[in-house]
């Protein structure tokens, strides 16, 4: 007979793959690891090409060239509307609310956003990479509003 899980482990397992970011502004926000299906819109809106047999290590290498690559900057709010809801669990920030546990994606500071984006992308194991694109493009990003040249939530794809 297979034992199946309890609800006792399932909000173990749960609970492992949640992480508290603190984001620009002061918000906390709980997320879980980017789910597949948003995982593979990523990685086909930055054309990653990871030949089927690939070794991790060349697949890892290949995922940090391109975000070092400015493609990530060219994409990154068509890349932040696919991952921050699909992986903001309390408060959920979604195009549309509905509860008192939800954001609706517009209110939510850009910077924010690029906060949860990277901190979701650094769960991918590319912490390291993760972290000096954020740095980077929160640098590009400072100086574009500075300069008024830059809208306050990203486009919808």
């Amino acid at each position: 007979m297979i034992a199946l899980a309890t609800p006792q482990e399932l909000a173990e397992y749960r609970k492992k793959n949640r992480f508290e970011v603190v984001c620009s502004s002061g918000l906390k926000v709980l997320i879980r690891k980017i789910p597949i299906d948003p995982m593979f819109r990523v990685i086909e809106k930055l054309q990653m090409d990871v030949p089927v047999g690939t070794s991790l290590e060349e697949a890892e290498r290949i995922a940090t060239e391109k975000l070092k690559s400015k493609e990530i900057q060219e994409h990154l709010p068509e890349l932040i509307r696919i991952v921050v809801p699909a992986v903001t669990v309390n408060p959920r920030i979604i195009e549309n609310p509905s509860g008192d546990k939800e954001l609706a994606y517009d209110d939510v500071d850009f910077l924010d956003l690029i906060d949860i984006f990277f901190a979701a992308m650094e769960q991918t194991g590319l912490s390291k990479e993760s972290a000096e694109a954020r740095a980077s493009f929160r640098k590009k990003y400072a100086r574009q509003a500075s300069s008024g040249n830059v809208t306050s939530t990203p486009p919808t794809p």
